[in-house]
């Protein structure tokens, strides 16, 4: 399934202080230099790779912070086949992340090579989260040149609210989280919906998500296994 999620929501990283300026944004580390490794686990249990990103550079302007960030994806042998980047943007303690990010690898890596057009609205986060919340959508859609006809691929981020209050345990240890609902909906020749959980921690960011199929059942699940400032 989707080793990128979100990141969806990609929402995978710390805040700390940087250079003696204050943090602008409580769940990303927007500091140049911050690592965080996910394993990636498929419907049946099984590990089927693992996700590095990497905070590589970061600017500031007055209490505002843009990042960028590189994510790698390697196999279950260690052996990386993609890596892309994108950009995080706080303003006015609202982060902003770039709606590529919702691109899948699988979907980067069926289309690599090929002339792509990628338009959309970001996702959006606030500093400030509490039971019951609801969030803004999202979107982002692919126009691809497939040698004289366009294929077109949309992604919604939809119905996302925070749904609740929970502690979750991964290799990385304990955490206190929100849980972040959403539907990713995808278009291309059908259409499909597939559910996801977000577990969010202050401090930290991205702890684990989980997406389900339609009825319920999971699909896909990625924990937050190590992290370095």
């Amino acid at each position: 399934m989707n080793l990128r999620i979100a990141l969806l929501f990609c929402l995978i990283i710390m805040s700390v202080p940087t250079s003696g300026q204050e943090s602008c944004s409580k769940y990303y580390n927007l500091e140049e230099g911050a690592n965080f490794q996910y394993a990636n686990y498929g419907k049946n249990g099984n590990k089927e790779g693992s996700i590095h990103y990497k905070v590589h550079t970061v600017s500031h302007r007055d209490r505002d912070t843009e990042a960028w960030m590189k994510i790698t994806y390697k196999d279950t042998k260690g052996k990386e086949y993609l890596s892309s980047d994108y950009n995080v943007n706080c303003i006015d303690n609202v982060v902003e992340i770039d709606y590529e990010s919702m691109i899948s690898s699988e979907t980067l890596k069926q289309y690599k090579g090929k002339k792509i057009d990628i338009s959309g609205s970001d996702i959006v986060l606030p500093n400030n989260l509490s039971v019951g919340q609801k969030l803004d959508d999202a979107s982002v859609t692919m126009t691809m040149d497939m040698g004289g006809t366009k294929m077109n691929f949309q992604i919604d981020l939809i119905n996302r609210s925070v749904e609740k209050k929970d502690d979750t345990t991964t290799p990385a240890g304990n955490f206190d989280c929100y849980v972040i609902y959403s539907e990713r909906v995808t278009k291309q020749m059908i259409k499909q919906t597939f559910p996801s959980r977000l577990w969010l921690a202050e401090g930290v960011g991205m702890i684990k998500q989980e997406t389900y199929d339609k009825g319920g059942n999971l699909m896909n699940r990625m924990v937050l296994t190590d992290y370095s400032n």
